[in-house]
């Protein structure tokens, strides 16, 4: 659904992948606020049979996730079934663009290295579109199916905390 272009994270520890450096720009995902840290967020598919929980940076143990709580960053429920799939212990970022606008907007990418053992789901592409007067990430609805499944989030958390784009 997205075009991808990857890069490795700047790691904020030895154990989490929370600040990005992409194109010029740094994105910080590293507990700037302390409630917006811990939340998980989760986006529905339109049927209401899957559901994503994600964080930033926290696994999903420390927040209060309602399904799938462990030391996963991200992981998506089957409401038929009752699996959690997904189950990454990764985050990582790049740049992917966004069908409707066609902008290259930062993405979040939760991934693991065995489908085989997660219901053959690979990754969680999470797109941060920037906005600056969204003080609370608005999550958009889950799509995709198969290995990749994508969802978008709105807030001023998705805006680049310094960019150097202008210089080069």
């Amino acid at each position: 659904m997205f075009a991808t272009t990857p890069v490795e994270p700047i790691e904020a520890s030895s154990t989490t992948a929370c600040q990005f450096v992409v194109d010029y720009s740094w994105y910080n995902f590293f507990g700037t606020n302390s409630a917006t840290f811990l939340n998980t967020y989760t986006s529905e598919n339109s049927k209401k049979t899957m559901t994503a929980e994600f964080t930033y940076c926290q696994q999903l143990k420390n927040t209060g996730a309602t399904h799938c709580s462990s030391t996963n960053y991200a992981a998506i429920y089957d409401h038929s079934s009752g699996d959690c799939l997904l189950n990454t212990e990764s985050i990582d970022g790049m740049m992917t663009v966004d069908a409707a606008t066609n902008d290259q907007v930062f993405t979040l990418v939760y991934s693991n290295t065995d489908a085989a053992t997660n219901g053959g789901v690979s990754s969680l592409e999470v797109q941060q579109k920037c906005d600056p007067a969204v003080a609370e990430p608005v999550t958009g609805a889950l799509t995709g199916s198969g290995s990749t499944y994508f969802s978008t989030q709105t807030s001023s958390t998705a805006c680049p905390v310094f960019t150097a784009n202008a210089f080069f």
